[in-house]
């Protein structure tokens, strides 16, 4: 670790190696959940879509 106001002379690390690097990967790693409120709208997305779908084909034929 390097703190403010010091001088480095060698053993830095770069990119992916650092303290912010560690953050990204282990950030990135985490898998997105779904809330309750996101899978309800999209079954009612679903169930909705279909209901239109039908109506489209019932008011073609």
């Amino acid at each position: 670790m390097v703190y403010s106001s010091t001088f480095v002379t060698n053993g830095t690390a770069t990119g992916m190696d650092t303290e912010i690097g560690k953050i990204a990967q282990m950030m990135n790693e985490i898998k997105e959940k779904k809330t309750p409120l996101q899978i309800r709208l999209d079954r009612f997305s679903k169930n909705l879509a279909i209901g239109i779908i039908g109506i489209c084909i019932l008011v073609f034929i």
